[in-house]
């Protein structure tokens, strides 16, 4: 007994190793597509103000792998998920520039988040799509904190996802459907008072459609109540006003509505039983 129990736990570790370094994989591409986005918006930025952009610019963003710090191309061994990083030892192979630490952080948080999700959830169908969802909202996360804009991609690809799901659990396909509009209505409200973003509020659409309405509603309050903690304290050391993008911390409270909601919604409705 002792020595089946000792291979069930070593399966099981393996198992959510094979998980981490699966998320840690799509973390590497979801940075190349970080840095595409990023690129994108500053390149539309610029041709806004009406300045000249290279020909060339715009082919290789969307067909080259560069860090975006210093713009070589990424090869070899700096490719590795999580371990490049130190591999390189922080620094560009070809220009030896520093290299931004958040690839290293964007590899290694899906990874985790990847298997903090098939802990919570177990491995099944919804929670493997919510993977695809993890990794989609870290993306978002990375451009929407430095460029204040969510890329429309994300939202519809996470729109597709939720459709799927929707489908899939035709049991409560009026609650999916209910809770497309249950928060977006709302954030499309306050886009007019300039406290939210069309982005966010087709964010908000597409994880109500995915999490249905109870549970997008704990998400907008968890999201709320993250953003408004973290920013304060950001007002404190930065000791000035930042502007504040809240796509990240909507991400936040969808990942908690994925994880806990229907068990938050479970406790907060035994109130009224």
């Amino acid at each position: 007994m002792k020595v089946g129990q000792i291979m069930l736990d070593i399966i099981q570790i393996l198992k959510f190793l094979i998980i981490f370094v699966y998320g840690c994989i799509i973390g590497s591409l979801s940075n190349m597509l970080i840095d595409r986005f990023i690129e994108r918006i500053t390149l539309e930025e610029a041709l806004e103000e009406g300045e000249e952009v290279p020909k060339g610019k715009k082919k290789h963003l969307y067909f080259k792998n560069f860090t975006y710090n210093c713009g070589c191309i990424r090869k070899g061994i700096a490719l590795v998920p999580v371990l490049g990083y130190f591999l390189v030892k922080g620094k560009c192979p070809v220009c030896e520039k520093k290299i931004n630490i958040r690839y290293f952080v964007v590899e290694l948080i899906t990874g985790v988040l990847f298997v903090v999700n098939v802990l919570v959830n177990k491995f099944n169908f919804v929670s493997f799509f919510y993977c695809l969802v993890i990794a989609a909202l870290v993306i978002l996360t990375a451009v929407d904190f430095v460029k204040y804009e969510i890329p429309i991609e994300i939202n519809y690809f996470i729109l597709i996802i939720a459709i799927i799901v929707t489908i899939y659990d035709n049991e409560n396909f009026w609650q999916h459907v209910i809770g497309m509009f249950a928060v977006s209505l709302f954030t499309y409200g306050l886009m007019y008072f300039g406290g939210m973003g069309g982005g966010d509020v087709k964010l908000m659409a597409a994880c109500g459609l995915l999490l249905g309405w109870k549970v997008i509603i704990v998400s907008f309050i968890a999201g709320c109540m993250l953003g408004s903690v973290i920013h304060s304290i950001r007002m404190v050391i930065e000791k000035e006003k930042s502007m504040l993008a809240f796509g990240p911390y909507l991400s936040m409270g969808v990942f908690v509505g994925m994880l806990y909601g229907p068990t938050i919604v479970e406790w907060y409705m035994g109130f009224f039983a």
